[in-house]
């Protein structure tokens, strides 16, 4: 190989990359609504300054040997940027799943950018959508205040060529004993799922929004219970997945942010995906939503403590193996996931009004019968939820979102009942 390579990819770069070739697509996209004075033009200089900036969005991913690397190839030219306006589309929803469906080509570069206007007015929503070997959570919400503050600079004439950002090493050290986790033989296969071909599948969202006065509600139910907030929205994901007949033995998967537990910690201003995926299997029939929650908090600190576990390598062959098995699996073998990103920050830009955010992440592998991202931004809390058609019906993923509204919505005037009665 010729190119100019950058390094290798680590372990958990080497999974998502294989991934993204057994599943068809492993990326995710991040979705800022705001208001102000942005057009296709101004998006398209800010890319160019973002591009120059991060080694890794100037970079493909190429096999070389027995290994894949990072290569320092892509093209600005090459960078995909759509504009459209948003009554020729359909809504913002859909958008976001087209962009989780069409896959980038890692040979070519590893991002690209949407910008949907409302006509006649200065509303818009910016698509970020990156492979996600190269981003976690805090990468992306990165990506997008550096892009909004070159855009702000680009707006005043006062943009200048970036720092260049260091390209930081590759995480070695991630949660797990050595070999891929067990899975409980008892763990059911929720729902039905037959061996669909990728072409068929189809990533889905679904959003449910919880306002101001809900959000607060829910925080400070949480705390009087002993929980976080994390662990109440596992209990209520936990309920509502059994409530429609996901199974009463259910895997429950969280990723978690290894930026601080790296032998050399990672600095939050560095691209890269530093993440580990911590499973906790639980009981859920006939359980309240408290002891679930309770547990559900008490399983996740004590895999939180192993979090710096080192995992030895495995091969790219070994890796690919992996993943085709979890795309030909006849059930959803890893259960369901649950990842809060908690409150996004975004840096302050005068030129433009922030109003809602929202993450989410391709599942066309099918290992997971639905994933749900939350997220606060603006004093809302977002929960989308991604799911793949026709592994499972949309139906259900609706029947799961009033379910887990309703769990949380009534957990305070439930334990208040059960003070009561005591």
């Amino acid at each position: 190989m010729n190119l100019p390579l950058l390094r290798p990819l680590g372990q958990i770069e080497t999974a998502m990359a294989g991934l993204h070739e057994q599943a068809g697509t492993t990326q995710t996209s991040s979705l800022l609504s705001l208001d102000g004075p942005l057009d296709a033009a101004l998006l398209r200089a800010a890319a160019a300054l973002l591009w120059q900036r991060h080694p890794l969005l100037q970079a493909s991913i190429q096999e070389d040997g027995e290994g894949l690397y990072y290569a320092h190839n892509a093209r600005l030219d090459d960078l995909p940027i759509r504009s459209l306006t948003l009554p020729d589309i359909g809504d913002t929803l859909a958008q976001l799943e087209q962009e989780l469906n069409c896959p980038l080509d890692p040979s070519r570069g590893l991002w690209k950018l949407a910008l949907l206007s409302e006509p006649g007015q200065h509303q818009h929503h910016l698509l970020l959508t990156c492979h996600h070997a190269i981003v976690d959570a805090l990468s992306l919400t990165l990506l997008l205040g550096e892009l909004l503050q070159f855009c702000q600079a680009l707006l005043h004439g006062s943009a200048t060529p970036p720092d260049l950002s260091t390209l930081a090493p590759a995480l070695e050290h991630f949660l797990g004993a050595p070999g891929p986790a067990p899975l409980p033989s008892h763990l059911p296969a929720p729902a039905y799922q037959q061996r669909v071909p990728l072409e068929q599948r189809r990533t889905r969202v679904q959003v449910l929004s919880l306002a101001t006065p809900q959000l607060q509600r829910l925080q400070r139910e949480a705390r009087a219970a002993g929980l976080s907030l994390n662990a109440l929205l596992g209990g209520a994901l936990l309920q509502a997945c059994e409530a429609i007949g996901l199974g009463q033995q259910i895997r429950l998967n969280s990723a978690i942010s290894l930026r601080q537990r790296a032998a050399q910690p990672i600095a939050n201003d560095q691209l890269g995906c530093y993440i580990g995926v911590v499973g906790c299997d639980l009981q859920v029939d006939g359980r309240s939503l408290l002891a679930l929650a309770l547990d559900y908090q008490r399983q996740l600190q004590l895999a939180l403590q192993r979090a710096d576990r080192a995992n030895p390598g495995v091969s790219l062959m070994q890796v690919r193996q992996r993943c085709a098995q979890l795309v030909q699996a006849e059930a959803f073998v890893q259960g369901i996931a649950l990842t809060n990103h908690g409150r996004i920050e975004l840096p302050e830009t005068p030129a433009f009004v922030l109003h809602d955010y929202l993450n989410v992440a391709c599942r066309s592998a099918g290992n997971f019968a639905v994933a749900v991202h939350a997220t606060t931004f603006a004093e809302r809390l977002n929960l989308s939820f991604t799911y793949v058609t026709p592994l499972i019906e949309t139906a259900r993923i609706v029947a799961l979102s009033e379910h887990l509204q309703h769990c949380l919505l009534t957990f305070g005037a439930r334990q208040e009942e059960l003070c009561h009665a005591h």
